[in-house]
């Protein structure tokens, strides 16, 4: 028994006796990364901006009359080219106005061809303005004869052409007799008359509404059987071929954007990005929000940007030549300041950084680094300074 007792006594401190030590186990692993060399190249800086797209070409199909709607003749998400029938209006109202004003402007194109108010008028001015002139000539002849001046003959000639006036004059007021309305207010009641027929000329067109341009059908409120409100929207008609981002600047946005600049732009649910240039920027601010309208246009051929959708637009403001850059992937922040790891003979190394302006994918370094340091942009957060490192994808040096 007691024999027992001490083997396993010595198999016991054999197992809790200490390993040896060897190279293998201290040998530190090395921290796999991939770098990128920083290097000079030209960058531009970029704004940041959020907004919302909407179609280049928007309209409301609207009309002024309160009419019911006959009949609906698309849906929503139709296409429709221009001049397509929309909706129609029950058009009987319209249609009896149209025959009324046609009836009151022939009656009275009838009375003035019957009369011919106007040329009578005119003659009868005529006729009075000579009888006038012959009867000045006439007294002057009397005096004269009386003074021994003139011949009996050519009175007698004169006295004769006032006759023959004066019943010409006669005889023309009594064909003007045949009408009391001068012409002068047949004419104006006619004029008033055309307009009333082209105004229901017009009201008759309008009974049926159609699409200004071509494109899509994004609303219909009208309803077949009940009026339309007027004014109101019976549907909108949208063009999306071209999209216009609407942005809204503050003062410090509106002071370093200006039109024309270049900017890339992201649509919500959309991987591909688009290149376009400011459209416009508004010179003044809306009164409510203070904020300045700006626009950036993009063609959408395939129509893949949906209007309503999300963007953000990196608008180039600012330019440097031959600029050392980093890439963005590289950077680390401790305490809003930042700072890369640089790959040094497998060592990791951390440098503060100063960095200067932004662009689609670096930023331009102003202080800490230099041309052809490796800066780790993969595996960056699981080293510390002095770390071991291995490269195994990017720039070497």
């Amino acid at each position: 028994m007691r024999k027992l007792w001490l083997i396993t006594s010595i198999l016991t401190l054999a197992a809790c006796a200490p390993k040896e030590i060897t190279t293998d186990n201290t040998e530190k692993t090395a921290i796999p990364i991939q770098t990128a060399k920083v290097k000079e190249q030209d960058i531009s800086g970029l704004m940041e901006l959020s907004g919302i797209a909407k179609p280049a070409k928007q309209a409301p199909i609207v009309t002024s009359l309160p009419l019911p709607v006959e009949k609906v003749h698309v849906k929503v998400g139709d296409s429709v080219e221009k001049g397509d029938v929309l909706i129609t209006l029950n058009d009987t109202k319209a249609q009896q106005q149209l025959n009324t004003a046609s009836d009151t402007l022939s009656s009275i194109d009838s009375i003035l061809n019957e009369t011919k108010n106007e040329e009578i008028g005119a003659e009868v001015q005529k006729l009075r303005k000579d009888l006038q002139t012959s009867i000045s000539a006439s007294k002057s002849l009397l005096e004269g004869i009386e003074q021994g001046e003139k011949r009996q003959q050519e009175a007698l000639a004169k006295g004769l052409e006032v006759v023959v006036t004066q019943a010409q004059l006669s005889q023309k007021i009594l064909e003007n007799q045949t009408t009391t309305v001068p012409a002068e207010t047949l004419n104006l009641q006619k004029q008033q008359a055309q307009v009333a027929v082209d105004e229901a000329k017009t009201a008759v067109e309008n009974t049926v509404l159609r699409a200004p341009f071509s494109g899509q059908v994004a609303d219909i409120t009208a309803v077949e059987g009940s009026p339309l409100s007027p004014n109101s929207p019976a549907a909108v008609i949208v063009n999306q071929d071209t999209i216009q981002a609407t942005f809204q600047l503050n003062s410090y946005e509106i002071a370093e954007i200006k039109p024309n600049m270049n900017a890339s732009l992201a649509f919500d649910g959309i991987k591909e990005n688009y290149r376009a240039t400011v459209t416009s920027i508004s010179p003044t601010a809306n009164p409510e929000t203070g904020l300045f309208p700006a626009s950036i246009s993009v063609q959408n051929e395939n129509g893949a940007i949906k209007s309503g959708v999300r963007v953000s637009a990196s608008v180039s403001v600012q330019e440097v030549k031959d600029a050392l850059t980093v890439p963005v992937e590289a950077l680390l922040y401790n305490n809003s300041k930042p700072y890369v790891y640089v790959a040094n003979h497998n060592k990791a190394q951390r440098r503060e950084i100063e960095l200067g302006i932004k662009s689609d994918n670096a930023y331009e370094v102003k202080k800490g680094l230099k041309k052809g340091d490796l800066v780790i942009i993969e595996g960056k957060e699981d080293v510390n300074d002095t770390s071991d490192v291995e490269v195994i994808k990017g720039d070497v040096s």
